[in-house]
């Protein structure tokens, strides 16, 4: 610690002076001297240390050091010194308390933890004297809600014993949560009384939302049977949400559109769905976006994915169209009625390459030269056989073709537009296709295309 700047003379002269800085020991308080220029090279750069201790000895902790540092305070060191960061055996003077704590510890904080909080209750109890109450005000609070006290009241936070005057039940609770019931007692009130609400109120609330209690009303925590009175439809839900503003799904479904997750929606919406679509839900309805296991009527193919990939999608089933999401399906044409009677072609390519050889079938409402002109990919490209005849009849023939070459599937080795409806003819590939041609259209391939198909591929039959 600085004290002060002292001026000596040097030895052997009268004139020539020198300056010191005189200096305390924190630890022992023993004044020495520094020279001045050390002493403003320390101010300069921040350097505190130099001129708070005496020695090398003095500045290591040590148990002299230690003591030092404990003198002016109530505190007593019992145990021996090793680290800044090990605990140390210390005794209070004034309440003969013993504790061990981190040595660092105790040379900043410097106190007793029983003598602080003694003096932090005591400053409380002065500051806090106009808020606490009274031994007559607790009684009287506790009589207006027929309760009796046991135990002695100390504060608002700790509990403490009250005993009923009705059924002389006893129990332990804090003097705010008996204030806020209306009977507090466990054992008298009935469960919910703080929020239940008679059965002519519930009625009453009932009445403008036109909403009929089919069974009793217990309490508001309990599942209830309702009924709409505009649409009589029945349903299960908890009357605090019918009173927040919930309706019926089935007017829910029709004023805006959606499909809520309640009993409409699980039992009416989603098998009308899956019937139109002829789908065959084989596990329980649990979550929209979970998955479930299905089976299609058509083909009998099984497969497990989201339900609602089954219900917003357009063709569901994997294998009766191997593109889920084409251009034209059954939506497409429900949602443009007119598009049935546009006219379409329904065309058979062979596809030629050095590496590979297959035969495309698809349908489109340009002619087929335009729609191939697109597939740049593959450059050779002869014509089996072409049909001109209404877009939704060619619809229904193609994706019957698609079901029964599932066998005849090809996948390109190159990516393009409608590689997915690509077939390697084998044997009763033609015989396949004649009959289908037949039945929508009454039609067979040229001897040309069955020449064609033989050559390339071949096929005896």
């Amino acid at each position: 610690m600085f004290l002060r700047i002292i001026t000596k003379l040097r030895k052997n002269s009268s004139k020539f002076t020198y300056k010191l800085a005189e200096c305390k020991c924190n630890r022992c308080e023993k004044v020495f001297t520094i020279p001045y220029p050390q002493y403003v090279f320390a101010k300069k750069n921040n350097r505190g240390n130099l001129g708070t201790y005496c020695s090398k000895d003095c500045k290591k902790l040590n148990n002299k050091s230690f003591d030092l540092e404990i003198k002016n305070t109530d505190l007593e060191r019992i145990g021996n010194y090793t680290k800044a960061h090990n605990a140390i055996k210390i005794r209070c003077k004034k309440c003969g308390y013993e504790w061990s704590p981190e040595a660092y510890s105790v040379l900043k904080r410097k106190r007793c933890p029983i003598c602080t909080e003694k003096k932090r209750i005591k400053n409380l109890e002065k500051t806090h004297a106009h808020l606490r109450l009274s031994k007559e005000e607790v009684d009287n609070r506790l009589a207006e809600k027929n309760l009796k006290k046991v135990t002695n009241y100390k504060n608002k936070k700790t509990i403490f014993k009250v005993e009923c005057l009705k059924c002389n039940f006893r129990f332990s609770e804090k003097l705010p949560n008996l204030e806020r019931f209306i009977n507090p007692c466990k054992k008298c009130r009935p469960a919910n009384e703080h929020f239940r609400l008679t059965e002519k109120e519930v009625l009453k609330r009932l009445k403008p939302l036109k909403v009929k209690l089919i069974d009793k009303y217990e309490s508001s925590d309990k599942i209830n049977k309702l009924e709409c009175l505009d649409c009589k439809f029945t349903w299960e839900d908890y009357l605090r949400n019918v009173f927040r503003g919930a309706i019926c799904d089935k007017c829910n479904h029709k004023n805006t559109g959606r499909h809520g997750r309640g009993k409409y929606f699980k039992t009416i919406v989603i098998p009308k769905i899956l019937e139109e679509k002829k789908i065959i839900l084989k596990s329980k309805i649990t979550d929209v976006h979970k998955n479930h296991n299905f089976e299609c009527a058509k083909c009998f193919h099984a497969w497990t994915v989201r339900l609602s990939a089954v219900l917003y999608q357009p063709n569901s089933c994997p294998d009766c169209s191997l593109q889920q999401l084409g251009m034209y399906h059954e939506r497409y044409f429900k949602e443009r009625p007119h598009m049935k009677n546009v006219d379409g072609w329904l065309y058979f390519y062979k596809f030629n390459d050095n590496r590979e050889k297959f035969v495309k079938i698809g349908i489109t409402r340009v002619s087929s030269k335009k729609r191939l002109e697109r597939i740049r990919i593959y450059k050779k490209k002869e014509q089996i056989f072409e049909i001109k005849s209404k877009l939704y009849k060619c619809y229904k023939a193609e994706s019957d073709f698609k079901r029964l070459l599932k066998k005849f599937r090809y996948i390109p080795k190159k990516e393009f537009g409608g590689d997915n409806e690509c077939y390697l003819p084998e044997e009763n590939f033609i015989q396949i296709i004649n009959m289908n041609l037949n039945k929508y259209f009454k039609k067979k391939i040229n001897s040309k295309g069955i020449k064609m198909i033989k050559k390339n591929f071949d096929i005896s039959k």
